[in-house]
This record gives C-alpha cells, structure tokens and sequence, in this order.
C-alpha cells in the first residue's frame, strides 16, 4: 500500500526504482526533525531509515503506530517539494556530530524521565539503542559531550540498573523498600552468628 502511494506521488527513478530516499528527505522536511524526535521517530541519514524501509516490497519488520500515522498523514498531504535532495555517490558517509550530539542528548533524557515515570530501570545502552544511537555512540563517545553529560545524570538516578542493584528483580526490592513495603536488607553484622558463620551452635 506505502509503495504504491509512493509511486502515486511521483517518488520514483527511472521509471521503476523507488525514490524512497527522496520521500524520507521530504517527511522529514514536512515535518520536521526535532517533532519526529519527540516521537521517537527521527532517522539520521536518508539511506538508511524507516520511512524507506516501510515502502519496501515483502517487507517483514514490524512499525510502531505512531510510525504508520505519521507515513499515512504525509501520503495525505498536498504534494510539495520542500528543500533540495540530491542521491550521493556510493562511499562512506561521516554522520553531522555537532548537529546530532543535542538532539541526541534531549532523546537520552526523555528516555530516562520515562523510565522514573514508569518505575522501570535501564542501562546506558538499552536507552542509547531505544534512540537508534548506540553503535555510534559507542564508538565516538568523546564526540558526544552533551550527550555524555545526560548518559552520567542518567546513572545517577533511580532509573540506572548500575544504581539501583543490577537486576531488575533487585531493583524492584530496593524500590519496595523506599516505599516501606519491605524491610531494609540487614548488614552482615546486624545478622545472627548462627546466620553469618553457616553452622550450628
């Protein structure tokens, strides 16, 4: 259906091949990135992205909703050609680090306030890779300061495995606790002998 509204809309190359590049540029013009950040929607180059990926043939990867409602709205939209696109030659593309590192920083934090929202915890790469970024991330970490500085608030909270014990099952011990519905854990000295050496007196 999204490949067939895509040619309706004139998104092609010669004449049989799928511009979806050039339709990823213009959705992401149309609605610009910092909104499609909000949602959880953002992509970084247009080669490589999901409103590409959804107007392929046989496709099998499954799209949030919020994805569909977006793609659905643009194939709504009056035609417009919104800035210029131009496909580049083959080759390594190096990713605008300085444009991406604040977008990314606000995306870090918004995940780690939705995690304290929900009670839930995460590591740094569960929230880099729920914005798309880990592998980047990961590999040109002093390329990112701002984002760096959200990644340390993050282990700092409540939300942090690494602070809140680990596991979540140990985590959600430490949450009952705060909230008095289980009893502080004993230090090894407040325990029993009996407890502490293992055997019978």
């Amino acid at each position: 259906m999204y490949r067939a509204a895509a040619r309706e809309r004139g998104f092609t190359l010669s004449g049989r091949f799928l511009a979806g590049a050039r339709l990823s540029f213009e959705l992401q013009e149309r609605f610009g990135r910092e909104y499609l950040a909000e949602l959880g929607c953002s992509f970084g180059q247009a080669w490589s992205n999901w409103p590409a990926m959804m107007t392929r043939e046989g496709t099998r990867t499954t799209y949030s909703p919020v994805k569909h409602v977006l793609l659905n709205a643009f194939f709504q939209l009056p035609a417009e050609r919104r800035g210029a696109f131009v496909y580049r030659t083959p080759g390594k593309r190096l990713t605008d680090v300085t444009e991406l590192d604040p977008r990314l920083a606000r995306m870090v934090k918004k995940e780690a306030v939705r995690l304290l929202k929900t009670g839930r915890t995460g590591t740094v790469e569960s929230v880099l890779r729920a914005t798309g970024h880990w592998e980047l991330f990961r590999h040109n970490r002093d390329q990112f300061p701002q984002t760096n500085a959200e990644v340390l608030a993050f282990r700092k909270t409540d939300a942090s495995e690494r602070k809140s014990g680990g596991r979540a099952v140990h985590a959600g011990r430490l949450r009952a606790i705060a909230e008095g519905r289980q009893k502080p854990f004993r230090t090894w000295s407040q325990r029993p002998k009996r407890e502490r050496s293992g055997s019978e007196e």
